[in-house]
């Protein structure tokens, strides 16, 4: 499938002034950096373009074609800022790569089925709501799909018993909890473990990343 293509420019000036005025005429700041790009590119791109590329089925988890000048960088979201009340796009960061080289990127979990514990009257909920991969650009899941139906009443499902597609690599620091099951009095603890199990998986900044602007 073609990739879309959104066409960015250079920002010459920067500061908050500068991207109060970009916001008001449609366009957001925005930041690129990562694989051949030895310092980071200041752009401005139309937010209407970004936003329908974000709101497509596949959205985050795919790559597009950046087209600065006469470069065309493979990137994907790294990052997103939004208005804290309006929920409006204020600024993106984008991750350049290449065809031929893997990235890290983190998938959303969905879950099929219904399972025996369930039938039983415990209740299953996500303990971690996505999965960081490792994977070639065209290779991005749109999501990470877990068949719960043979989880009873107690039982976790880890990150390592998911079968992902050939070419995806699950990352992560310690056995990472996705799944479980629990009866009602059970599910505090859970929800301690799964405090726990984040704070073991917490993660160092990418290669590349940089500090973001306004």
């Amino acid at each position: 499938m073609e990739r879309i293509r959104i066409t960015a420019s250079e920002r010459k000036e920067t500061g908050k002034g500068k991207a109060h005025q970009l916001r008001r005429a449609g366009m957001i700041p925005a930041v690129a950096y990562g694989h051949g790009v030895p310092e980071p590119l200041s752009l401005e791109l139309p937010r209407k373009e970004l936003v329908q590329f974000l709101q497509s089925p596949t959205g985050r988890n795919s790559t597009f074609d950046l087209v600065v000048g006469d470069k065309t960088h493979v990137v994907f979201v790294k990052d997103l800022q939004v208005h804290p009340v309006t929920r409006v796009l204020q600024h993106c960061d984008f991750f350049v790569t290449a065809p031929d080289r893997e990235i890290e990127i983190k998938v959303p979990v969905q879950t099929t089925g219904k399972s025996k514990g369930e039938e039983m009257g415990a209740r299953m909920f996500l303990v971690n709501r996505e999965v960081k991969v490792s994977c070639l650009p065209d290779r991005i899941p749109q999501s990470i799909t877990v068949d719960v139906t043979p989880l009873e009443s107690g039982q976790v499902m880890y990150v390592d018993e998911i079968k992902l597609e050939e070419g995806i690599k699950a990352v992560f620091r310690a056995r990472y909890p996705v799944v479980a099951v629990k009866t009602a009095k059970a599910e505090v603890e859970t929800t301690t473990a799964a405090a726990e199990g984040e704070a073991a998986a917490a993660e160092a900044p990418a290669e590349g990343e940089a500090k973001k602007e306004e």
